[in-house]
């Protein structure tokens, strides 16, 4: 333990800590190069304390890795190695060329809470059976720093901002990728790769991406006062189904969209421009549209395999140059839903009907 104005100068050495905890109090600060750092139980920053370390190795085995109050670290060229939970929220922390490794992370894998702020830069992060879950605005720049969860999800909510600079991508494998309240997401030129979950969307998130290449290996769902704006990307869902809730938009340009499950709109507007859809496999609902939703494509062919195009209860498609072609499945507008054409768009519909009822136009 370390605490009031207590001090540790070191350089070149080893610590440590074998079945016990490493603890900073108040307004100790430590200044470190070349220290290895084993502690057999807990690390905890606690106060004004502060922690600034280089060239070197902080391990954490069997016990979590915490910030609090006021406290602040920064490592450079130290790899973080925990066993256990990281748990931020402290101010500020900043990993530079220093990879963050949570082990068997358990309940809460990589957390940050109360405005904590995280830059990663050269520091690639990976959670292993853990989730990552920022809350109550706190903010993690990724810089050139590959995020990959395996086992686990990822979650921001209440305002907290996930940024991705440079050539960051993100992978969660075996678990969601979940934005809500305000929370936001700036990324440019980079991949979301989401294998054996969903990309679920909820309350005012708005989404601004631009060449940003989305793989989702459940479902795609947009809730809520939800917003997407993606241009120069592509989006594929593959194995669940792209949806749209409540008061939710879409906006995809240059984006093509491919869904092997269903497509399912009910939010408001959803503009497809040069952007192709594509439904493969649809099962039983192909292509729906319902509750007022809007749907404009303009230079964006619509092809469905294996399942209808079903627009309901006051709906419409705006087809502006955009051939549609159903494959094995029908077409159906009711409920005084309209299908316009404009341009040179067409319609071909293979093996199925094209059906035209109630007050539909």
């Amino acid at each position: 333990d370390l605490s009031d104005t207590a001090n540790m100068i070191a350089s070149a050495t080893n610590i440590n800590i074998n079945g016990g905890s490493f603890r900073v109090f108040d307004q100790v600060s430590l200044d470190f190069d070349q220290v290895d750092i084993f502690v057999g139980g807990n690390a905890q920053f606690n106060g004004d304390s502060s922690l600034i370390i280089q060239d070197s190795a902080f391990d954490v085995i069997g016990g979590d890795f915490s910030t609090f109050d006021n406290s602040e670290i920064s490592l450079t060229d130290t790899p973080l190695l925990v066993e256990g939970n990281v748990n931020l929220s402290g101010t500020t922390h900043t990993f530079q060329s220093s990879s963050i490794t949570v082990q068997s992370a358990g309940f809460s894998g990589f957390q940050a809470t109360d405005n904590a702020f995280v830059s990663a830069s050269d520091s690639p992060i990976v959670i292993n059976s853990g989730d990552i879950d920022f809350s109550n605005t706190t903010r993690l720049l990724a810089n050139d720093s590959d995020i990959t969860v395996n086992d686990g999800s990822v979650v921001f909510s209440d305002t907290s901002i996930l940024e991705f600079l440079l050539s960051t991508s993100l992978t969660i494998n075996d678990g969601n990728f979940d934005l809500s309240d305000t929370a936001n997401m700036i990324a440019s030129a980079t991949n979301i790769n989401i294998n054996g979950g969903s990309f679920r969307v909820f309350d005012q998130v708005s989404l601004d991406f631009d060449q940003v290449d989305i793989f989702v290996g459940g479902n795609a769902q947009f809730n809520g006062d939800s917003s997407l704006i993606i241009q120069d990307s592509a989006f594929d869902v593959i194995g669940g189904d792209f949806s749209t809730f409540d008061n939710s938009e879409i906006s995809l340009t240059d984006t093509p969209l491919l869904v092997e499950g269903n497509v399912n709109l009910s939010g408001t507007t959803h503009t497809f421009q040069s952007s192709s859809i594509t439904v493969q496999s649809a099962g039983f609902s192909g292509f729906q549209a319902t509750d007022n939703a809007f749907v404009s494509a303009s230079d964006s062919p619509i092809v469905i395999n294996s399942g209808d195009i079903d627009f309901s209860n006051t709906t419409r498609l705006l087809a502006n140059d955009s051939d549609i072609t159903v494959n094995d499945g029908s077409v159906v507008f009711s409920d005084t839903s309209i299908l316009e054409f404009l341009l040179s768009t067409s319609l071909t519909i293979n093996d199925g009907n094209f059906d035209l009822s109630d007050t539909a136009n």
